[in-house]
């Protein structure tokens, strides 16, 4: 094979096809300390008015909603940005709980719950979809929806739920209940936000340029 036929070859094994778009994320691990850390605190404060937006719609108990946007916001940060994003979302839900008049002990737990439900929905798609879009390819929204939004969610439900009725903000006679809603929330953000924030920042890391975009 000549030198101009792998080179061709290289260009070719290299490249990836439409439907497998990586996750961008370059900008973050790139950069340095100073704007590690602002992105870091954007991402939190993006999460805590998502937590306040979905408390509005809690019934049952003052920390569970039937809706919950944050669980969006937090996995496509993860996905976009990597697991360090994992301390935002900590410190997003921390505030958000504490907000709620919870004990800074079981605000912890619950942010930690969180925290662990994204980290775990990044991972689980990282290790059966990869670090492409997930929805580009029918097979990989359909893994999406059982890993991120079916699947992960549990993590938080469980821990958040056992948190609230350790702590007595809520009775253990309510356990089922409140399970059934939390997961409910969390799964209905996973759903609608996540994709549509991965889906914005693709295309518009597609379509706008620099010089676009500043117009």
């Amino acid at each position: 094979m000549s030198g101009a036929q792998q080179a061709n070859h290289s260009r070719v094994g290299l490249s990836l096809p439409r439907e497998a778009v990586p996750l961008r994320k370059e900008s973050f691990t790139g950069s340095g300390l100073a704007a590690q850390l602002a992105i870091l605190t954007i991402v939190a404060i993006i999460y805590l008015v998502a937590a306040k937006l979905g408390l509005m719609l809690a019934f049952l108990n003052a920390s569970v909603s039937p809706v919950w946007p944050p669980t969006g916001v937090a996995i496509a940060a993860v996905l976009l940005l990597g697991y360090r994003m994992g301390a935002a979302v900590f410190v997003g839900a921390l505030v958000a709980n504490i907000a709620t008049g919870l004990p800074i002990a079981t605000a912890s737990a619950i942010a930690a719950g969180n925290t662990l439900e994204a980290l775990a929905a990044g991972f689980l798609i990282h290790r059966f979809v990869g670090f492409q879009s997930p929805f580009y390819r029918a097979r990989d929204v359909i893994k999406f929806v059982l890993l991120a939004v079916l699947l992960s969610p549990m993590v938080g439900t469980t821990i958040g739920n056992a948190s609230l009725c350790l702590s007595g903000a809520a009775a253990w006679a309510n356990f089922g209940s409140l399970w059934l809603t939390w997961w409910v929330g969390d799964g209905v953000g996973a759903l609608v936000v996540a994709p549509l924030i991965l889906t914005w920042v693709d295309e518009s890391s597609e379509h706008w340029s620099p010089r676009r975009f500043a117009e």
